[in-house]
């Protein structure tokens, strides 16, 4: 169906270009981030209501089970009016962190806007996925390093986020003068990458059938 394409083009575009700008220059733009939570919320709500009006005919096989392609639409009806709530779920993931400086508010609002179009089990299976992929990238970069390096490179990540989050708290209280804050330095890895393998790897079970199962749970 059409509605499937349009769900699986529009979330790995928006996880593309994420992943692009984040490793490109460490930041997600809000003019990515909030058009497309909008549009996600509006498209599963055009969704809900066009089906409750005229429901969807979804193909059945000759045993009369539905098909893979109306199981995957239904996964997709089944987010509906709750692509808020996913919205909620996906903003609420890396909060906290970010309120400590554990990571940037560019990834709390990528998340939000994609558990908009995933819904609430489709963003933590995605963001799982990211974090497993994120945790890998990182330990090989850890020993490709070495170990010696590699401890430094983890230390000097901490600081620099000791550094961000001292820069937000000084915003306010230090002139905008040259050097007067220190600037937050580059990630070790750009979350926006591995969300993004992440979400395609959740994207490529859904459509391929091996996850309906525990979605639709």
């Amino acid at each position: 169906m059409i509605f499937i394409v349009i769900f699986s083009f529009a979330v790995a575009a928006y996880t593309l270009t994420a992943a692009i700008t984040d490793a490109w220059k460490r930041k997600i733009p809000n003019w990515l981030t909030f058009p497309t939570a909008a549009a996600g919320i509006l498209f599963h709500l055009t969704l809900f209501v066009w089906n409750w009006a005229r429901p969807f005919s979804l193909p059945h096989d000759e045993a009369g089970k539905f098909t893979l392609t109306a199981e995957v639409m239904e996964f997709i009806l089944s987010i509906g009016p709750w692509a808020f709530l996913g919205f909620l779920v996906g903003f609420f993931l890396l909060f906290l962190p970010a309120l400590f400086g554990g990571s940037g508010m560019g990834d709390v609002k990528l998340l939000a806007a994609l558990g908009a179009w995933l819904g609430v089990y489709g963003i933590l299976l995605a963001f799982s996925f990211g974090v497993l992929i994120a945790a890998v990238c990182v330990i090989f970069i850890f020993l490709a390093q070495g170990p010696a390096r590699g401890m430094r490179r983890m230390r000097k990540v901490m600081q620099d986020t000791k550094d961000a989050t001292d820069t937000t708290k000084k915003k306010k209280s230090v002139s905008k003068k040259p050097g007067s804050v220190p600037k937050p330095r580059a990630r070790m890895l750009p979350f926006g990458v591995p969300m993004a393998l992440g979400t395609w790897c959740f994207l490529y079970l859904l459509l391929s059938g091996q996850i309906i199962s525990v979605l639709m749970g």
